[in-house]
């Protein structure tokens, strides 16, 4: 959108802007619990060896549920270990502080047969699901795991909103040897491809909604990431202007054209059509009884961008003569960052004046000052 803002309305924007930042560093791979920074290894040394990993993601707007399957193999003599599942942390600015983000209903299995779970406080201060297993010499054993986690997301505030999931691939790392099989799908539920603004590490393959990575003889150095933007689930509201175009009589006219306009108060004047946020010219038509009331209109897809500016509506409308007769709404002030909710801006042409105007070379509209202030002033009174 294009800015007109004074200096007391960047102060305010600028006081404004406090939005909640929450992020996820998620889930992972089982692994005996150690934590060391971005490094996971074992509590002791151990013999057993992650040597498969099937990971299955399904994506949502909102969440993640993750279902995981892991073959262990244990390479050296009978061996009893702790095995656990780091929690998410992140950090929650709008409470300024760390926050936790549960495995929501977590459940492991160990051959098939559920095993009982504990929270464990680990080497460093990462919180960790826990469970004990025990191997004898050369035994395989398959674990399962399954759980889901909100997304994490920044954006509560204008048009869009940024939405990212990591799953913890590193912590594989803590195991004997090499993964020697690990594949990874994410499907994508309600989330279209186009919206994705990163996804890593390299080498996976986006096909029918679903991202997948296949590895063999695998030491993981990198976590799965996938982000994506998209508008805000209320953002059609929130960025549509909508209102009622009728004669002085208080009867909706139908089919008139609709603009929103910059207005510049300092010399009262309408400026030019605001773009919308595909840079398309903010205009529409007001309804003609098909698909809304007579006179109805909904100007939607403000940009988000830019900071407070002072806009007008403006309708033209032919009379039944066939000559162009215009209004002017009351002068409003839009918020980019916040959208718009003060509810319906109405407009009525005046059918008894004609438009004068004037275009500039910067494409300003002076219009004739008895004009607006007629239009206004009928308005306000209705």
């Amino acid at each position: 959108m294009k800015k007109h803002a004074t200096a007391i309305d960047k102060v305010v924007i600028a006081l404004i802007l406090s939005v909640i930042f929450m992020s996820t560093a998620v889930v992972g791979d089982i692994a005996p619990p150690n934590a060391q920074g971005e490094t996971m290894q074992p509590v002791n040394v151990t013999n057993v060896q992650m040597v498969n990993e099937t990971v299955h993601i399904d994506l949502c707007m909102e969440n993640a549920t993750v279902k995981c399957n892991f073959t262990l193999m244990n390479h050296g003599g009978n061996e009893s270990l702790l095995v656990g599942f780091p929690v998410g942390l992140g950090w929650d600015w709008w409470m300024f502080g760390e926050h936790t983000y549960p495995l929501e209903d977590f459940k492991a299995y160990v051959n098939s047969q559920p095993v009982e779970t504990e929270m464990m406080y680990v080497k460093g201060g990462s919180q960790w699901r826990v469970w004990n297993m025990s191997f004898d010499e050369m035994e395989i054993k398959d674990v399962g795991v399954s759980y889901w986690v909100p997304l994490s997301s920044y954006g509560n505030y204008g048009r869009e909103k940024d939405y990212w999931f990591t799953y913890v691939l590193k912590t594989g790392a803590a195991w004997s040897g090499v993964i020697e099989e690990a594949n990874i799908t994410i499907d994508l539920h309600g989330i279209e491809p186009a919206w994705i603004t990163e996804i890593a590490p390299d080498g996976y393959i986006l096909e029918n909604n679903s991202i997948t990575w296949s590895y063999t003889s695998l030491e993981p150095t990198e976590n799965i990431y996938i982000r994506f933007r998209t508008l805000r689930p209320d953002c059609e509201q929130r960025y549509t202007v909508p209102g009622f175009v009728s004669d002085e009589n208080h009867a909706g006219i139908p089919d008139a054209m609709v603009e929103l306009h910059y207005w510049y108060p300092e010399n009262g004047t309408v400026g030019e059509i605001i773009d919308d946020a595909y840079g398309e010219p903010l205009v529409t038509t007001s309804y003609n009884g098909t698909g809304g009331m007579v006179g109805w209109y909904n100007l939607t897809n403000l940009s988000g961008d830019g900071d407070w500016i002072d806009v007008v509506i403006v309708a033209h409308a032919l009379d039944a003569t066939g000559n162009e007769r215009m209004g002017v709404s009351y002068p409003i002030k839009f918020c980019p960052f916040l959208g718009w909710s003060e509810g319906a801006v109405n407009v009525t042409i005046i059918v008894d004046i004609k438009p004068v105007t004037t275009l500039t070379p910067i494409g300003i509209i002076a219009l004739v000052g008895l004009l607006a202030v007629v239009v206004v002033s009928r308005i306000r009174r209705r």
